[in-house]
């Protein structure tokens, strides 16, 4: 079990790693920034429709990099309770591990194919 964990961690980490190359994130941070300058100039609100789509574009953006965030943050996460179940052999905790780390991979797999 201890050697599927750690192959699926590695899994999904070297998927997460293509993904970053594949997204951009420095554009997508730059941009961001962009859109809020936007936001905070006067005279933005004036035109409606524009606003909407720009505020569209900001939470498109905003969700994409915090999941993107969130997933690698997770993968280290788990990688360090990984580490710490297999120096002490506990069993169950690696169980969990085990269910957790297919989860964690079928939502980076949904996260590239989005």
């Amino acid at each position: 079990m201890s050697y599927e964990i750690k192959q699926a961690l590695k899994d999904a980490a070297a998927k997460l790693d293509r993904i970053r190359g594949c997204l951009d994130l420095g554009g997508m941070v730059q941009r961001q920034a962009e859109i809020e300058a936007l936001v905070a100039k006067e005279g933005f609100w004036n035109k409606p429709d524009g606003a909407k789509t720009v505020l569209k574009e900001r939470t498109v953006l905003s969700n994409r990099l915090e999941r993107f965030k969130g997933l690698a943050s997770e993968i280290e996460d788990t990688q360090g309770l990984y580490e710490m179940a297999v120096e002490e052999s506990d069993e169950a905790t690696l169980g969990d591990l085990s269910r957790q780390t297919t989860d964690l991979l079928q939502r980076v797999d949904r996260f590239a194919s989005n």
